[in-house]
């Protein structure tokens, strides 16, 4: 098991999160590794992400490399916090490809979903806001989806649902 695996597993409680970002900043290289294990099966998967998330904040152009695998990988996440940290750095970013129909229709799927945490579906909404930009044939779908996320949605929902209708 490597320093960053070690540092990431269960047993350890977040504590060293701050240790492996600053690791990782000094050794850019061990981001290859952070990610082989973010996309694991392992119950503390979805931590190699938290850090790829705090990287970006200091050194976005660190993590553009990695955007294109999050578009092809997102999809077959099982665990949420895989799937917001994803989604989230996704959403930053301008994306690295034209997106699939199949990675779209994931997003609304995740926007429509009420047992989805709620930062995975404002993530989702934010990302297909984003691809409205440039591909504006399904602004009508989205904002018919944000109306409806709002009427049962958490405060983060309906804020970020406001602020997006705004703009559609």
């Amino acid at each position: 098991m490597s320093v960053l695996t070690e540092l990431l597993n269960p047993a350890s409680n977040g504590l060293f999160i701050h240790s492996v970002v600053d690791m990782a900043l000094q050794h850019p290289e061990l981001l290859d590794e952070l990610w082989e294990y973010g996309i694991s099966s392992d119950p503390s998967a979805w931590k190699a992400f938290w850090i790829m998330d705090k990287i970006h904040e200091v050194r976005p152009d660190l993590i553009q490399p990695y955007l294109k695998p999050m578009l092809e990988n997102v999809e077959r996440m099982k665990q949420s916090g895989q799937k917001r940290h994803m989604l989230k750095l996704l959403s930053l970013n301008p994306l690295p490809d034209e997106p699939s129909v199949s990675f779209i229709n994931y997003c609304f799927d995740r926007i429509m979903c009420r047992t989805e945490p709620a930062a995975i579906r404002v993530h989702a909404m934010q990302m297909l806001y984003n691809i409205t930009l440039d591909i504006p044939d399904f602004k009508n779908e989205l904002r018919v989806v944000i109306e409806d996320a709002m009427v049962e949605g958490t405060p983060g929902i309906i804020c970020r649902g406001q602020k997006l209708l705004k703009y559609l």
